[in-house]
């Protein structure tokens, strides 16, 4: 009799921790056309073998395939969509514009033109160099005040560092100034500008950053070396949604926890 009863609570004790884990299990509502059934993704640990094999075609039959992340309606969408570089960066101002050119190792700068500069450059000004480094993107925080962000190209071998630029125009009738205001790991790739609180997230080569206007300091929310190269960023309400090759990495901005969704391309890769 003592041995029926201490086999059935084993067998409780069995099924609760069963339906715990069931209970924890984090899934991620998505849409997507290009991923055949996709509906959903399941949080999970990392798959270092997978990290480590990833760009080994030999390995690897879905090596072309990414996570590239869009926002429709508050739905978030998952496509194999690759999105061409920008070689050539254009920024629009009062009394100008900024033009910023990143071709890799090769070349990389950012100059400011004076509206018709080309034809009266006696009356308006002629164009001025603002920095010798690749252009990576613009982020305006209201139209006398823009944040330039740049890579510093350091080799083949080496992440080299952002760097950030704020760009300023005194007064309407003033010339735009800039100065470095800050730096960061790795190269940077994409950015969510959070107008309300001042800050802007960007996503790097290396890591995941909240850049404060306010009094410029970079804080590091999370490592990303360990992923590969992001594919894109969105964000849906506090929340931060990284597409990668093999999947999609979450920051939560309220709770600062992660969560790492990986895609299971053989379920949705129908070739």
């Amino acid at each position: 009799m003592k041995k029926r009863i201490r086999i059935a609570v084993l067998l409780v004790l069995t099924l609760a921790v069963l339906c715990s884990c069931k209970a924890e299990e984090t899934t991620l509502k998505v849409k997507s056309i290009d991923y055949d059934g996709l509906t959903e993704l399941t949080a999970a640990e990392p798959d270092e073998e997978m990290i480590k094999n990833w760009s080994l075609i030999s390995q690897n039959p879905y090596v072309d395939y990414i996570c590239y992340l869009t926002v429709s309606g508050e739905s978030l969408v998952v496509s194999n969509f690759h999105d061409s570089p920008n070689t050539f960066m254009t920024h629009r101002t009062t009394n100008g514009y900024f033009l910023g050119v990143d071709v890799g190792e090769f070349d990389g700068w950012v100059k400011y033109f004076p509206y018709y500069s080309a034809v009266a450059p006696e009356i308006v000004g002629s164009s001025r160099d603002v920095v010798n480094e690749n252009c990576r993107g613009f982020v305006e925080d209201w139209s006398r005040n823009v944040y330039l962000f740049t890579w510093d190209y350091a080799g083949l071998y080496s992440p080299g560092s952002g760097v950030i630029y704020e760009l300023r125009l005194p007064s309407l009738d003033g010339e735009w100034e800039w100065k470095q205001v800050a730096e960061a790991a790795g190269k940077p790739l994409f950015f969510e500008y959070d107008r309300e609180n001042k800050i802007i997230y960007v996503v790097s080569s290396m890591e995941l950053v909240a850049f404060s206007l306010e009094d410029y300091s970079v804080t590091t929310l999370s490592d990303l070396s360990l992923w590969g190269a992001a594919t894109s960023m969105v964000r849906i309400d506090n929340k931060l949604y990284i597409g990668m090759a093999m999947g999609i990495y979450e920051y939560d901005l309220t709770t600062t926890e992660t969560k790492w969704y990986p895609m299971d391309y053989p379920k949705y890769v129908h070739n």
